[in-house]
C-alpha cells in the first residue's frame, strides 16, 4: 500500500512495524522483515513480537545462535508463547542440542497441540533423538 503524508505517523509505532515485518516474513522477504523489526525495536526495545520476528529472520538466515538467544528471551518473558518456544527449539536442534530442542518443542506442542508445523517438528526430533 502507498504511504501518504497523513498515514506516515502511524508507521512510527512499534506495533505497526512489527505487523509489517510479519507480513514481510510471509513473503519470505527476510531483509525487509528484519528492517521492520529493527525499527520496531528502536521505537520500543521491549516489543516482544519484534524480538521474536528478528529471531525468526536470524533462524532463516543461518544466524542460529542469535536466533536461539532471542527466542529464549521472548519465551522467558512469555512462557506460554508457543512460537518462541518452537523457534528456540528448532534453533537448539540446529545447534546440536537435541535434548533442549526436544524439550522446547514439546512445550510448544503442549500449548498449541493442533499446530501441524509443531507436530511435524516434534515427530522429527523424536525420531532423530539419540536413545541410550
Amino acid at each position: 500500500p502507498e504511504v501518504t503524508a497523513s498515514s506516515r505517523p502511524a508507521l512510527e509505532h512499534a506495533e505497526a512495524r512489527s505487523w509489517i515485518g510479519r507480513v514481510d516474513l510471509t513473503r519470505l522477504a527476510y531483509d525487509d522483515a528484519k528492517l521492520q523489526f529493527e525499527r520496531a525495536l528502536e521505537l520500543d526495545p521491549r516489543n516482544l513480537p519484534a524480538q521474536l520476528g528478528v529471531s525468526i529472520v536470524m533462524l532463516q538466515t543461518d544466524r542460529t545462535e542469535e536466533a536461539f538467544r532471542l527466542a529464549r528471551q521472548v519465551a522467558e518473558r512469555e512462557p506460554k508463547n508457543a512460537t518462541a518456544l518452537f523457534v528456540a527449539g528448532i534453533a537448539a536442534g540446529r545447534l546440536r542440542r537435541p535434548d533442549e530442542a526436544l524439550a522446547l518443542v514439546r512445550r510448544a506442542v503442549a500449548i498449541e497441540p493442533d499446530n501441524a508445523q509443531f507436530q511435524v517438528a516434534l515427530r522429527h526430533l523424536e525420531r532423530t533423538a539419540v536413545k541410550p
